[in-house]
This record gives C-alpha cells, sequence and structure tokens, in this order.
C-alpha cells in the first residue's frame, strides 16, 4: 500500500505547484504595464505589454534630426563623468551647459523636472551635463561656483563663457551664448 501512497501524494503535489504557478501567471498578465522613456534624441517613445505577453512600441513626437532638417543632434541631458567628455559635446559647435544640482535642493529639483519636460525646447546641439554640487568641488572652484543651482556655460576647451543661477529652461535659453 506505501509504494502506492507516495508516488500518489508526489503526484498530486506537482499538479497543485503546477495550478499554482498557472494561476500566478494568469493574473499577472492580466495587468499592462508602461514604460515611458525620453531618448536622447529628444523623442518619447511608450513601450506597452499586453495580455497576450507582446511588447507594442508607438513613438510619439518625431526629432527635427530624423526628419532631416537640422544638422546638429537634438538637446540632450547627460551626467557628469569628467571634463574631456563634457568638452567633446562641445566640439563642432555644440553648446555645453554644466548644471550644478543638489539631490537635497528643492529648486533643484523643481528645475530637473522641467528639463524632464522641456528638453525639446532648447536648441538642438545643447547638452546639459548635470553636475553633482556635493561631489564636484574642483569644477565648482575652477567655476566660481558658489552654490547649487548654478549653471556654468564652457567652450569646447573647458574655458566659461558664462554663469548663471536658478531658472530652468525658459532661463537657459534666455542665457546661451
Amino acid at each position: 500500500m506505501n509504494k502506492f501512497l507516495y508516488p500518489g501524494i508526489a503526484l498530486l503535489l506537482v499538479v497543485g505547484i503546477g495550478i499554482a504557478v498557472a494561476v500566478s501567471n494568469g493574473s499577472d498578465s492580466t495587468d499592462s504595464t508602461q514604460e515611458t522613456m525620453v531618448a536622447q534624441t529628444g523623442t518619447t517613445q511608450t513601450a506597452q505589454t499586453t495580455q497576450a505577453g507582446s511588447t507594442q512600441t508607438t513613438q510619439e513626437g518625431t526629432s527635427a534630426q530624423a526628419e532631416g532638417t537640422m544638422q546638429k543632434a537634438a538637446a540632450q541631458e547627460v551626467s557628469f563623468v569628467d571634463k574631456a567628455t563634457t568638452q567633446a559635446f562641445a566640439k563642432n559647435g555644440g553648446k555645453v551647459v554644466y548644471f550644478f544640482h543638489a539631490s537635497w535642493c528643492p529648486s533643484c529639483k523643481a528645475a530637473q523636472a522641467e528639463f524632464d519636460k522641456g528638453l525639446g525646447a532648447i536648441p538642438a546641439g545643447t547638452t546639459i551635463v548635470k553636475t553633482d554640487y556635493d561631489t564636484t568641488k574642483d569644477l565648482q572652484k575652477e567655476y566660481g561656483v558658489t552654490y547649487q543651482h548654478t549653471f556654468v556655460q564652457v567652450d569646447e576647451n573647458g574655458n566659461k563663457l558664462k554663469v548663471w543661477n536658478g531658472g530652468a529652461v525658459k532661463e537657459l535659453v534666455a542665457n546661451l551664448v
């Protein structure tokens, strides 16, 4: 009798676990998930996972560069790596602006939110280099930055062209030289 009881219990456990896994996967596939990304080209893409598990991608808006009407790439925002990398963005006439921000700064957070939404309003060829105020003391000293939410535009050699404090998209566009 025992030789049939143990295999029967094992079979019931395997079937039960299989049913539980199938039910769990079925409930996950009924929920759609969306993720929106802003690519460096200024194009917004939305990926949506459907109930069947396939992914559909739609593109909202186009960059002028993709349409062939501009020579320079769309405006972009990058994180600071090093000065040489930053200067490379200024080659071939690109405009580079350091954005000295701090994670604890409320006005920096507001400016960042505006940049996230309004990157397309910034002239093509402009690169905003998001620079952590708390960890870049050498750059602060070099460019005379005394507090967060400061912007410094530099040329291809890293020379300071203009410095201003506060603002976001509108002020950046107005201050570019």
